[in-house]
């Protein structure tokens, strides 16, 4: 096969991709007359090339998608839109493209460079899923068959994720926790479960519970095997969350799955072993599933979890250390369903918040994450939280800030980090009369104050006048 044939087949597949992504915007609103009128025509070109192979195209780039995995991308993209917005339309091929896109998902290698293809694909059967059509997936040997080819293998760990949680932990937490992961693998999978779960509920939670039990039994079987067990705590998170929000955590919950009794076995023993800083995937796992399942876990299953989450802390590795103080600050401001009532109360908290902040700070000093905002903002939740019951730490933590502040201030480069540590000051001023700290907050903060409105320091000086009228407040009401 000669390079110039390879080249056009390349071209030609390109401008086959435009035309499949200008298909997806002229229907994206509504379907125009002329595409419904010729619709038969599309549909069986799209079938063609869902199953077009060529050995002349094979990429080597492992980074990079081959021109004929973005012509199925894109065709699994426009039967999605059109499944859809235009399901009675689209009914009559809709079996011919279920059965296409499923072999099409078990050809689809783990490999990076076919990520785009399988998410796409994966979309498409999510869509189909929650649709009136539901019950093409409705066989027990379907939904077999989902779960153990596609579900599983792609929620498992991947080298791309390990490297991205090693070299780029920021990223890595930013995708795991904040939702910032919609365009991977994993998620797209989590997805396809929930929806399979909107119609077939018992079942899909009995099979996907066998195979959740399947992979608990590898990892106790070999140790080594972490991955099986990282598999099993995705998936059960994937099951089990109907509903959530940013206070509150997991807000519905698949009630078929018993969360209390997933975390008493399998996520305590990970948090509490003597060995901080091994297997940090499985930790990170543990503590994002207390996270998740904040709200559902009883107050005393936390409080007796909470030394281990301290330890955590200081954990080396970036993403379990960020996740424990992320844990922490969200159980503090975490209310009782339904009320305005904080589950915890600074007593709760008052017999470990040495050992707290002390981690805190601890985890400041680690490579990586000294300016961490994670960690910052779960100083400032402790401040806040503890209110003027802080009084016996407030110095010593004030200092510790002053001490951040300094440094930051020749080379501010992280904007959330140095919001919460001006916010953590704040906080310690907002009770420093309570606390009778009040002089020597003054005679402590007034050095670095006069530094930076010396320096012109124009992302810091806004702070640090709200800062000054805060204690000129302070100091009036308190001789008034």
């Amino acid at each position: 096969m000669s390079l110039s044939y390879a080249l056009n087949l390349q071209s030609m597949l390109y401008c086959q991709t435009l035309v499949c992504k200008a298909f997806f915007s002229l229907n994206s609103q509504e379907l125009p007359e002329v595409f419904e009128d010729n619709m038969q025509a599309w549909m069986e070109e799209f079938r063609k090339y869902l199953a077009y192979e060529n050995e002349a195209l094979k990429e080597v780039d492992a980074e990079k998608a081959s021109v004929v995995d973005d012509v199925k991308a894109a065709i699994c993209e426009n039967v999605s839109l059109y499944m859809s917005k235009n399901e009675e339309e689209f009914t009559p091929y809709l079996q011919g493209f279920v059965g296409d896109i499923w072999g099409l998902l078990l050809k689809v290698t783990l490999q990076a460079n076919q990520d785009k293809l399988a998410m796409s694909a994966i979309r498409f059967l999510t869509t189909v899923s929650k649709s009136v059509s539901h019950s093409l997936f409705g066989q027990d040997d379907a939904l077999t068959s989902i779960c153990e080819k596609v579900i599983v293998p792609n929620l498992r760990i991947r080298e791309e994720d390990e490297e991205l949680f090693e070299m780029n932990p920021i990223e890595y937490i930013r995708r795991d926790m904040e939702g910032s992961d919609s365009d991977t693998r994993r998620r797209a999978a989590s997805e396809l479960v929930k929806g399979l779960l909107e119609h077939y509920q018992e079942r899909v939670t009995q099979l996907f519970s066998g195979y959740v039990g399947s992979l608990l039994q590898q990892y106790g079987s070999n140790n080594a095997d972490w991955k099986a067990k990282d598999c099993a705590v995705f998936l059960v998170i994937a099951l089990t969350v109907r509903g959530r929000t940013a206070a509150q955590g997991a807000t519905a919950t698949n009630q078929l799955v018993n969360i209390v009794e997933f975390f008493q076995t399998h996520v305590m023993p990970e948090l509490a072993a003597q060995d901080k800083n091994s297997l940090p995937f499985l930790k990170a796992d543990s503590l994002k599933f207390l996270i998740t399942f904040r709200t559902q876990i009883p107050k005393a299953g936390v409080i007796l979890v909470l030394p281990s989450i301290i330890a955590l802390l200081t954990a080396e590795s970036n993403v379990v250390h960020s996740y424990a103080a992320q844990c922490l600050e969200r159980l503090l401001v975490l209310k009782e369903p339904g009320t305005s009532q904080l589950r915890f109360t600074p007593q709760d908290f008052a017999p470990a918040m040495s050992s707290v902040l002390t981690g805190l700070f601890g985890a400041l000093q680690l490579a990586d994450s000294t300016e961490n905002e994670y960690v910052m903002k779960a100083v400032m939740r402790c401040i806040m939280f503890m209110e003027s019951a802080f009084k016996d730490y407030a110095q010593l933590c004030l200092s510790e800030l002053i001490k951040i502040l300094q440094i930051v201030c020749q080379n501010p480069k992280q904007p959330g980090f140095n919001h919460y540590l001006f916010e953590s000051i704040a906080a310690l001023l907002k009770h420093a009369g309570a606390m009778d700290l009040l002089t020597a907050f003054e005679e402590l903060l007034f050095p670095s104050f006069m530094q930076i409105l010396q320096e012109d320091n124009e992302q810091f000086a806004p702070y640090v006048f709200l800062l000054l009228s805060h204690m000129v407040e302070k100091v009036a009401g308190k001789h008034m």
